[in-house]
């Protein structure tokens, strides 16, 4: 009896280890590119992009964005994990240069640039975050901003005041919600932010 006792004790801590998943710093990356288009064209072929955001580029500085979400064992918590780093990463960068606002340029899906109207953080996660049912139809990357499930890419333009031309998020607003939400993560680290030469 007591080895039944054990072995149903030791089955629901292992089962639940399974299902909790383990988690780690989420981390960000940010390359800033000046307005050199040549560079510019360098960087996005080299990363199989669309070149033609380098025509963004020759008026604004483009900064690359990589978003590293908290580890989890299952695949949906990681790609919406990276996915809330890379809205945080794009958030605090905007921040660190004395900006208020960034639009997202790339990618094309969620474009400011490309006539996209997502521009809040609620907006940003209906449209990319992913779930049970869009995994079942193996859309597990509704946006196309992964490159794995854990590293979340997009390009941003940052602006100090708001532009009237081009939709743009709320960098202090996109910090709040993503508290509220319980997206944020206190742990997170900007980690490299370059200018490129």
């Amino acid at each position: 009896m007591k080895l039944k006792t054990v072995i149903l004790t030791i089955s629901i801590v292992a089962t639940g280890f399974l299902f909790t998943g383990c988690s780690n710093k989420q981390a960000g990356i940010a390359l800033e590119m000046n307005t050199d288009k040549d560079k510019c064209e360098v960087f996005f072929k080299r990363h199989s992009r669309d070149i033609s955001i380098c025509e963004i580029g020759d008026k604004e500085n483009l900064i690359n964005i990589d978003g590293i979400g908290a580890y989890s064992m299952a695949t949906i918590s990681n790609y919406n994990n990276s996915t809330a780093a890379g809205l945080q990463v794009a958030a605090e960068v905007t921040l660190r240069r004395n900006h208020n606002y960034f639009a997202i340029a790339y990618p094309k899906s969620i474009s400011s640039f490309n006539g996209a109207l997502v521009n809040t953080a609620e907006e940003y996660f209906k449209q990319c975050e992913t779930n049970l049912a869009r995994s079942l139809v193996f859309n597990l990357d509704p946006c196309g901003i992964h490159y794995s499930p854990r590293v979340a890419n997009m390009t941003i333009v940052t602006y100090k005041e708001q532009p009237n031309d081009v939709l743009t998020f709320n960098a202090n607003d996109v910090l709040n919600y993503l508290h509220k939400e319980k997206h944020f993560d206190s742990e997170s680290s900007l980690g490299i932010y370059k200018i490129m030469n």
